[in-house]
């Protein structure tokens, strides 16, 4: 009996070990590739790969279909004109689970899948110290400007050169009709 409750003891241990490490991955605190004052990463023939356009600007809008977009021209008129004429590209992102605000930006920013422990800490964001976009366009003396989310300034703080956070649970984006 005392070694059917051992073994049981010990198979509850090691089912939550298993839980914490397969559910609740740690992650890195710092990219082992990124020292935070290189701007670019070296090529295969050992020069840097440099800047291919002069400037860029990512619009990116959250929980908004893409089909709205593409399918009412009256919508935005000057994201229509830029996709008609070229200089704009429409991408649409298909999100698995969770799709809370933190878990994504760290995806879109740094290429990671999140993991269940981002949800906890999506109320808390701590700053995000992984490789990321954000932090390279920084390093690289690029001028980087946020309008939004304030989750994104809670994950790079001190990235932006002009910035302005909405609450999240603040947003008047709908409204209902009383009956």
């Amino acid at each position: 009996m005392k070694v059917f409750v051992l073994l049981t003891c010990l198979a509850h241990v090691a089912f939550i070990i298993l839980l914490v490490f397969g559910f609740f991955p740690m992650k890195p605190t710092k990219s082992p590739n990124f020292d935070g004052e290189t701007p670019y990463r070296p090529n295969r023939s050992g020069g840097s790969v440099g800047a291919v356009v002069g400037r860029t600007v990512l619009i990116v809008i959250d929980a908004f279909r893409s089909d709205f977009l593409s399918d009412h021209a009256d919508t935005m008129p000057y994201l229509q004109r830029l996709l008609e004429n070229g200089t704009g590209k429409l991408f649409a992102a298909k999100v698995d689970p969770p799709t809370v605000t933190m878990p994504r930006i760290k995806a879109l920013t740094s290429g990671t899948i999140p993991g269940y422990i981002d949800l906890v800490l999506n109320l808390r964001s701590p700053e995000f110290v992984e490789d990321n976009l954000i932090r390279r366009a920084t390093a690289a003396g690029r001028n980087v400007v946020f309008y939004g989310d304030d989750t994104w300034i809670r994950l790079f703080p001190e990235h932006f050169l002009r910035s302005e956070g909405t609450n999240s649970f603040y947003v008047k984006d709908f409204y209902e009709e009383c009956l």
